[in-house]
């Protein structure tokens, strides 16, 4: 396998951004492509180096010099470095907070919903359960439809 049959999945170089957004789909959508293809772990690492281009890769370069070069990078150790580079955890943990923070208010449930499934991805550690994301979810409707929706539930 090589680069090439990524193509199709959509995946491409990485150059480097500030674009936290950006940062994510690549990591999400390499690491999907690997699952999906059935990827070799020992190839993955390789892969990923390649797909680096410009201020990413030199980013990497300077990583991979302070490395123990007597130890064998592996997908997760890059996955590790790449968030702590590009996706910091003051974003993840404001992401977080912001999820915790999160209420119908104004919105419709549709758009609710659409706005706490994207937020609970920095929350999963702590929402894994479906009864602890039912009730977060429930907690943050207008009191009115919470309601409805808890007198239906019981």
């Amino acid at each position: 396998m090589a680069s090439r049959d990524f193509e199709p999945l959509g995946v491409m170089a990485f150059e480097g951004t500030t674009d936290l957004a950006e940062v994510k789909v690549w990591l999400d959508r390499i690491g999907k492509c690997f699952n999906v293809m059935n990827y070799p772990e020992d190839r993955k690492f390789g892969l990923v180096v390649f797909l680096l281009q410009k201020g990413a890769k030199k980013w990497w370069k300077m990583v991979s010099a302070r490395q123990n070069s007597s130890i064998a990078l592996l997908w997760p150790e890059f996955r590790k470095a790449y968030k702590d580079k590009y996706y910091p955890s003051s974003f993840r943990e404001a992401k977080r907070d912001e999820f915790f923070r999160l209420v119908q208010g104004t919105l419709t449930v549709a758009k609710y919903e659409q706005k706490f499934m994207k937020l609970s991805q920095y929350a999963l550690p702590i929402i894994a359960k479906e009864k602890y994301q039912c009730k977060r979810f429930e907690n943050g409707l207008r009191k009115k439809i919470r309601t409805l929706v808890t007198s239906i539930a019981n």
